[in-house]
């Protein structure tokens, strides 16, 4: 199927699903009401507060998420029941890859409110980074509850199925985000993978096409497409879509047989040709995360910022 990204991208022959892209998806607008000011605090310190969170705001915009963290720390120490804060916070150390501090800000983003969705959806995100699907759906279950219309919750759920063997369910998933979304190229993307997998061809010729028709550089579904074309012998269609793929990404690995094509799903990727035109991270849009799968396309995930760790 492809995948971030963001962050996606792809992985299937027991690799992955991209969960959309290195890019970054619109998952909801945050406005923040500054607490600060609700409590009528000193003025120099509201003055400082603010400042802090603004600073925080810009930084992370820019992609200096090192400076963000500080920034969002500095607002805490002053303000340090803003629920909001320590999801702003936790999602900079998401995207500089660690996991481990953005689960321990988001736990205490829900205990101060239970009912921050974007927090308990990014929580997901970074169980599922962490290795524990199982984690992540719990997460993503209760995310839906909370906003059961989100086209990008239900396809990482797809994601996070399919990793654990479940492609019926995820597939069920991903119908789900494309109902919800019907411009959701990822979400096709990731359901013809699926079908591609079951071997109902037709169906994923049908839906690679429809991410085609989205987003006209998706380098990896005339990838696929190619596959799905050579498994019902139309060897014409199969080449012209495999040149696409390569003229469009030419750091797709090259395949010598169809079996040897790539079988992956996006868990929220643009390829990168695509989200550097599209994708946004400001802090205020909610990033569908980064869950792809296949090693070989690391280089588009929307974590690229910086290769961090949790030691």
């Amino acid at each position: 199927m492809a995948g971030s990204t963001g962050e996606a991208a792809e992985k299937f022959n027991n690799k992955a699903i991209v969960n959309t892209t290195c890019a970054v998806m619109v998952l909801s607008c945050l406005f923040i009401a500054n607490p600060v000011f609700a409590e009528n605090r000193p003025n120099q310190t509201t003055v400082a507060a603010v400042s802090a969170l603004e600073k925080g705001r810009s930084y992370h915009n820019r992609r200096d998420y090192r400076q963000a963290i500080e920034a969002y720390s500095n607002y805490i120490r002053m303000v340090p029941d803003s629920a909001d804060a320590y999801y702003r916070r936790g999602l900079s150390y998401y995207y500089l890859r660690l996991y481990k501090r953005t689960v321990q800000d988001l736990n205490r983003a829900i205990k101060i409110n239970p009912k921050h969705v974007e927090a308990i959806y990014i929580r997901g995100a970074a169980y599922y980074q962490m290795g524990d699907a199982d984690r992540a759906i719990l997460d993503y279950n209760r995310a839906l509850k909370l906003r059961p219309n989100s086209a990008e919750i239900y396809n990482n759920r797809g994601v996070a199925q399919f990793k654990l063997g479940n492609p019926e369910m995820a597939e069920k998933d991903f119908s789900k985000a494309t109902e919800s979304n019907p411009n959701f190229a990822e979400a096709f993307y990731n359901r013809a993978t699926i079908h591609l997998k079951l071997g109902n061809h037709i169906q994923a010729i049908k839906d690679f096409s429809t991410a085609i028709d989205l987003l006209p550089g998706y380098a990896s579904a005339y990838y696929n497409r190619a596959v799905a074309y050579g498994k019902t012998g139309n060897q014409k269609k199969d080449a012209a879509d495999y040149k696409t793929a390569l003229s469009l990404n030419p750091r797709l690995k090259p395949r010598r047989t169809v079996e040897g094509a790539r079988d992956d799903i996006v868990r929220g990727k643009y390829e990168k040709n695509v989200r550097q035109t599209r994708a946004s991270r400001d802090i205020d849009r909610i990033p569908a995360p980064p869950h792809e799968l296949n090693p070989e396309n690391d280089d588009f995930t929307s974590n690229d910022a910086f290769d961090g760790d949790d030691d």
